[in-house]
């Protein structure tokens, strides 16, 4: 990966999707985030895109700010059958939970 494809790919591209819908989202946490990514990293299954979009489906009525989530679960299923798309959104969503991190 170019540094310019880090910059305009991930950190202003993805991340701030991301940050954009967490910062919308008070119901979302770090935990919605592991799950995602262990979704992610999982994702040589053939029934793994059934099982993201069951999870985000599900989470999607207890949502505070529907209009956000489904944008949000959009930009993710769009990403998700792409290798190149869903590397990037991995290390976004890491770089996210990095940047929310409290210091113990």
């Amino acid at each position: 990966m170019t540094f310019d494809e880090y910059k305009n790919d991930i950190v202003m591209g993805k991340q701030r999707i991301i940050q954009e819908f967490f910062d919308g989202e008070s119901e979302r946490g770090k935990s919605f985030i592991y799950k995602l990514l262990s979704l992610i990293r999982e994702r040589e299954d053939r029934i793994s895109f059934a099982r993201l979009a069951y999870f985000l489906t599900r989470l999607e009525d207890a949502s505070s700010n529907k209009e956000g989530f489904n944008k949000f679960k959009r930009n993710i299923m769009n990403w998700f059958n792409d290798d190149k798309e869903i590397s990037q959104t991995e290390l976004a969503l890491t770089l996210y939970v990095y940047s929310i991190r409290e210091e113990g």
